[in-house]
């Protein structure tokens, strides 16, 4: 009996549950199909059928068509979608455990003339010829005027349409006459004119003499998508009819943050292009993912396996793949924040970075052209973020949209206007690539270990590095590698300074002013505070190298973009003596032994740039086993205003100044190696040669024709080549001499000048 009676209860609560299963299959039903409608941003939305699953309390639609290619700037045609437990997580707010679809095929039809008419004529003006070569009629889809409840504002509702009524299981009809409209205008068809509510339209013209503009068709076919526990808002964005392309953009832009899913995953996903030419292209991807999708975040999304290539075969171009892209932490309030004009506090930004991606990397990318292939192992940038600008970038180009002929009227003011906020709108804390190589053939081959870039925005690059460079040609036998080549704190200069010095060219008959030129230079140039070269190997035929081990130059005490302080060293280059082209300096070097040359040293440069004072420090050049020469030179009065009038500047480098200056000589060994070679030439001795031209020196400087010089020269000379250790020569004149006045010095014998420059040698000192 208690058996019965517990069998009874049972199937009264499964027939229960059955017909609340029926009921809740049509409202769910009706649930998905008016999201659907209230979120289909004014496109027209067919419905072949719909069938409610019981057993899965599944939704299923199929055969479901949004939009018209023939007058929306998109279509969308998917073969089935499955909304699995559809219903409201809140008033407005639509949910599912899953959205499952497949047979995805979406076409964007992107005619220049049709959506930018303004632009069109524009080019086509610019060009020299009419406008015409395709309908540029712009309209607003047909769609019927409808009045929003909520803004109680004019929307374009789509039209009823019937659709097929075809049954499956327990399924509804096409909901005729049940569609709702979004909240707003029609984001997929142009922009109505303001003012009157007429569509824009632009007046066919006269046959064409010129290309029309581009009409570009994309298809993208996906094979699956899946959102998992996805949430939406049950309507669409707010805009309205006549809202500009930005406004639409950023009001879609900011109705997507409220989207919510666990996991997305597109697969197979296919991108075809129609009209582009020899642009046209077919790529495709295995799979699309993005995970964590909340309050306007993605914490991750990527791609695998990533193929591009040409429709048209036999252009250089081959293919481009990419194994896998990811990006972590993808932030689009963050995004909204820096670029849509409703964030600026009374129209300025307030220059606040904000992160919108955490990290975005690209693997094993290769890209095959005619004759070769590229490579990159790995590119990841971290901490990608976006700023307000002084004034917002968008605000600006809006004004080119409303007014294109501004950019041919006064190109300058508008570049001058746009141009800030796009240079300073982004930056990035930190990239790094790997293995970047480039093969031309069986041939060729070009290779960077890795490059590295930090702190990189429109002001400058905190540091570039390059690791690891490899070239090779089989076809030369050479090669040669670079283990190290770094810049550090790189400032980029005024874009402003160069567009002014573009101006002032175009105002001046190509002939920009000497001021124009001057501020281009101090304002626009890059400054650069340190620049690093490692390891340089080179190999040549004929068992020929050459490199270095490094190379350094340190610039600093900048005025503006002009470094007044460069210090320069080098660390043993080398070459080997058959390089040398003078034929007897290579043989007589080859005579003493040297088949190698190794050298090293460095210097240091400054230049006062408002006194004028240039000065060669501490110029040294060491060569192993030879010797070593040292130099300081002083001149004056060479300030930078001397390059203010061009046309007097080779009269002002005359009233520059020779202050002082000295070059010292220290021996290695070549010159005792020297006179060896010298005295087996002439089969003597060789201690007994360098004595006896030691003593011949009286002689030898007679050509000076003064006593005093020539005693002041003979003493020190004769004692370097008895004990050849260091020699040093001198000049310093009682007071700077200008270059004029040194110009005007006898130089028939070189007396004269050795008086006025107080020349003095020393040796062994």
């Amino acid at each position: 009996m208690r058996r019965t009676q517990i069998l009874r209860a049972g199937t009264a609560l499964t027939l229960s549950l059955l017909s609340t299963s029926a009921f809740a299959g049509n409202a769910r039903e009706d649930l998905v199909m008016k999201w659907l409608n209230g979120t289909s941003l004014g496109l027209d939305v067919k419905v072949g059928s719909t069938s409610y699953d019981p057993t899965t309390q599944a939704v299923v639609l199929e055969n479901v068509e949004l939009g018209n290619i023939e007058k929306d700037l998109f279509s969308f045609k998917v073969k089935n979608i499955a909304f699995e437990d559809p219903h409201l997580e809140g008033p407005n707010t639509f949910a599912a455990h899953a959205i499952r679809s497949s047979g995805y095929h979406i076409e964007v039809h992107f005619d220049v003339a049709k959506w930018f008419p303004e632009f069109t004529e524009l080019i086509q003006k610019t060009e020299g010829g009419a406008t015409g070569g395709s309908d540029a009629t712009a309209t607003d889809g047909g769609d019927a005027a409808a009045t929003d409840g909520n803004s109680g504002e004019t929307s374009n509702a789509p039209a009823d349409k019937s659709a097929s009524n075809k049954k499956h299981g327990s399924s509804r009809d096409s909901h005729k006459n049940k569609q709702t409209p979004p909240v707003g205008g029609d984001i997929a068809s142009p922009d109505k004119a303001e003012g009157d509510g007429s569509t824009a339209t632009d007046t066919p013209a006269e046959t064409a003499t010129n290309t029309p503009p581009p009409v570009v068709d994309y298809a993208v076919d996906v094979e699956t998508l899946t959102y998992e526990r996805p949430v939406f808002p049950m309507t669409g964005p707010d805009f309205k009819s006549g809202d500009s392309l930005f406004s639409k953009y950023f009001a879609i832009a900011r109705w997507t943050t409220t989207f919510r899913a666990d996991w997305i995953e597109a697969d197979n996903v296919s991108v075809t292009t129609k009209g582009a030419g020899e642009g046209d292209f077919t790529a495709n991807y295995e799979m699309y993912y993005v995970s964590g999708m909340h309050d306007g975040r993605a914490e991750r999304a990527g791609f695998t396996n990533y193929e591009q290539k040409p429709v048209e075969a036999g252009g250089p171009f081959k293919s481009f793949k990419i194994g896998g892209a990811y990006v972590i932490g993808i932030d689009t309030n963050a995004m909204l924040e820096a670029i849509d004009p409703a964030a600026y506090k009374d129209g300025k930004g307030d220059g606040q970075r904000r992160v919108v991606y955490g990290q975005y990397g690209i693997n094993d990318l290769s890209v095959d052209f005619d004759g070769g292939t590229m490579s990159l192992g790995n590119f990841e940038a971290d901490s990608v973020y976006m700023r307000q600008t002084e004034k917002p970038l968008v605000s600006s180009l809006e004004k080119i949209f409303k007014d294109p002929k501004s950019l041919e009227n006064d190109p300058f003011t508008v570049i001058t206007d746009v141009l800030p906020s796009y240079t300073q709108l982004m930056g990035v804390d930190f990239i790094k690539t790997s293995d970047f190589k480039v093969e031309a053939g069986e041939d060729f081959t070009f290779g960077i270990g890795s490059m590295n870039l930090n702190n990189v925005d429109a002001n400058g690059i905190g540091a570039l590095t390059f690791r690891t460079m490899d070239a090779e040609s089989k076809t030369a036998s050479a090669k040669g590698s670079l283990s190290l080549l770094t810049f550090q704190n790189i400032k980029f200069g005024s874009l402003m300074s160069l567009i002014n010095l573009g101006k002032s060219s175009a105002e001046n008959g190509g002939e920009p002013t000497p001021a124009a030129i001057r501020d281009a230079v101090l304002e626009g140039g890059t400054r650069i505070d340190f620049i690093e070269a490692g390891a340089l190997s080179v190999d040549l035929p004929d068992n020929l190298s050459f490199g270095w081990d490094a190379a350094a130059i340190t610039l600093g005490n900048y005025f503006k973009a002009l470094p007044q302080r460069e210090d320069i060293t080098i660390t043993n280059v080398h070459f080997p003596t058959s390089v040398i082209t003078d034929p007897d300096v290579k043989q007589q070097l080859t005579d003493m032994g040297y088949e190698t040359i190794s050298l090293s040293g460095g210097m240091t440069l400054t230049w006062n740039t408002e006194t004028g004072d240039v000065a060669l420090e501490d110029m040294t050049l060491r060569a192993k086993d030879m010797g070593m020469v040292s130099a300081d030179v002083h001149l004056g009065n060479l300030p930078l205003s001397m390059l203010d009038k061009p046309d007097e500047l080779e009269a002002r480098v005359q009233e520059g100044t020779f202050v002082s200056g000295s070059i010292t000589y220290g021996n290695f060994g070549i010159v005792e190696k020297g006179f060896e070679q010298q005295a087996k030439k002439l089969n003597q001795d060789p201690a007994k040669f360098r004595k006896s031209t030691a003593d011949a020196i009286p002689l030898m400087l007679t050509f000076l024709d003064d006593k005093d010089i020539q005693k002041a020269f003979e003493g020190p000379i004769k004692v370097f080549l008895n004990d050849p250790k260091s020699i040093t020569l001198s000049v310093q004149p009682d007071k700077p001499i200008s270059f004029a006045k040194l110009q005007t010095v006898d130089t028939t014998t070189p007396t004269a000048l050795f008086k006025l420059l107080n020349v003095d040698v020393k040796a062994n000192e």
